[in-house]
């Protein structure tokens, strides 16, 4: 067609031949959990689990501020029964806590028995953060102390296993309109780049965990497309050729 852009990327589902199925699922019902616990109970590491839920980026995920989260189709019935497996046993070592008035962070850390420095870092505070938050979170028991979950998973998903290199750490993907809501959801407004006249929108979608991103675009089929970068359209091409041929090693 004499046109020098890179390749469209929108897979068409009739050569496809894909099970008219989702292939990522919202989790609703949720209760206190650690982060940790919830990516064991998915059987997923940590880095794919935050690669998909990216707003927890602390050790707990409390009901008050997670009401669901993302997991690949495949792995909701695990989820599911490890969670039944695990009982009544408790599925936190950690516990959101109100500070009182005129409370002090060290003294905070000190009744928790926690280093200060790692309160900071649990709860986002630069360290030489003197103002306290009106909700923190701290441990609930021993077994909290020492957990960070930066250092549960590379700090570059891109040293995860089997990782590809595809130009980039953030795609920007453009989302038909009657998506756009799910991804509203799934990665907050802060992802959103731009809304069209026609309703679709551009997103920035992390990308550095390849495989996740993978997983989650293809449950959108034809009503997403990948505008950049570049690396990562291509790829993208050459997997979704792979699926039609069924090599989906």
């Amino acid at each position: 067609d004499g046109s020098d852009g890179p390749r469209r990327v929108r897979p068409d589902p009739r050569q496809l031949q894909l099970p008219n199925q989702p292939y990522f699922t919202t989790v609703t019902k949720m209760k206190d959990i650690d982060l940790k616990l919830a990516a064991s109970l998915a059987e997923m590491s940590i880095g794919e689990f935050v690669a998909l839920n990216p707003g927890y980026n602390r050790p707990l995920m409390p009901l008050s501020v997670s009401t669901r989260i993302v997991l690949p189709a495949d792995k909701v019935e695990t989820y599911h029964a490890n969670l039944e497996k695990f009982g009544d046993k408790s599925l936190v070592s950690w516990q959101t806590y109100r500070p009182a008035h005129g409370e002090k962070l060290d003294s905070i850390a000190k009744r928790f028995g926690i280093p200060l420095s790692q309160l900071k870092e649990v709860n986002g505070l630069a360290s030489r953060n003197r103002q306290i938050p009106a909700l923190l979170i701290v441990p609930s028991r021993k077994e909290a102390i020492g957990f960070d979950v930066r250092t549960s998973f590379p700090a570059d998903l891109k040293e995860l296993p089997d990782s590809i290199d595809v130009g980039g750490d953030i795609a920007k993907v453009l989302i038909d309109a009657t998506d756009v809501n799910t991804v509203l959801g799934q990665y907050g407004p802060d992802a959103l780049v731009e809304r069209h006249s026609d309703g679709s929108a551009t997103f920035a979608i992390p990308c550095a965990n390849v495989q996740a991103f993978e997983h989650w675009l293809l449950g959108f089929l034809d009503r997403a497309e990948v505008l950049e970068p570049v690396k990562l359209r291509q790829h993208v091409v050459e997997w979704l050729t792979a699926l039609t041929r069924g090599d989906q090693s």
